[in-house]
């Protein structure tokens, strides 16, 4: 009976460590939604209204040359280039694997890619973002993927685009 008044505190604090822990896993599980921890909520819009009314404008340019697809992650579109070192291909796959494009402009029926257009906003002349476009245009030549950079503006000239996209007389665009 000596002993057992002797741990007695202990035996207190065990029990009570371990209802706290069983509570806190408990309330854990009752927070977890669908097998996920955090709480999401639907940005509502896939594009701001900038990027929306360049991308009207760029669907009208190409017409139905072409198919438009918008923030595409640049994993989508390239892949680090096996070399047997699989360190090394995930680490560059790691540069690429949280990156995205703007706009990526494929062939309808085959769905090859032509071109990657990105729409320089202001934070593009920031020095990371600088250095950010820098490494996706090198990324994106490597894989043979041309690049056209569009200035964010108020209004988008369809003419402009065109020309800029297909460096030929609107003529020989199909709308």
């Amino acid at each position: 009976m000596d002993i057992f008044v002797q741990f007695l505190p202990w035996i207190v604090v065990v029990l009570v460590l371990g209802g706290v822990a069983q509570a806190r896993m408990a309330l854990k599980k009752k927070m977890k939604v669908g097998g996920v921890s955090h709480r999401y909520e639907s940005l509502k819009v896939l594009m701001s209204p900038g990027e929306l009314k360049f991308f009207r404008e760029l669907e009208t340019a190409v017409g139905s040359n072409f198919r438009v697809f918008s923030k595409v992650r640049l994993a989508d579109i390239v892949q680090p280039a096996k070399t047997g070192n699989r360190s090394a291909w995930y680490s560059a796959f790691g540069v690429i694997k949280s990156k995205h494009v703007d706009f990526v402009v494929c062939e309808p029926d085959t769905m090859e890619i032509r071109l990657v257009v990105e729409l320089d906003d202001k934070s593009h002349e920031r020095s990371d973002r600088a250095e950010r476009d820098q490494k996706v245009d090198d990324i994106l030549a490597q894989a043979g993927i041309p690049v056209l950079h569009m200035p964010a503006k108020a209004t988008y000239s369809t003419e402009e685009i065109r020309r800029r996209i297909f460096g030929e007389p609107v003529a020989n665009v199909k709308s």
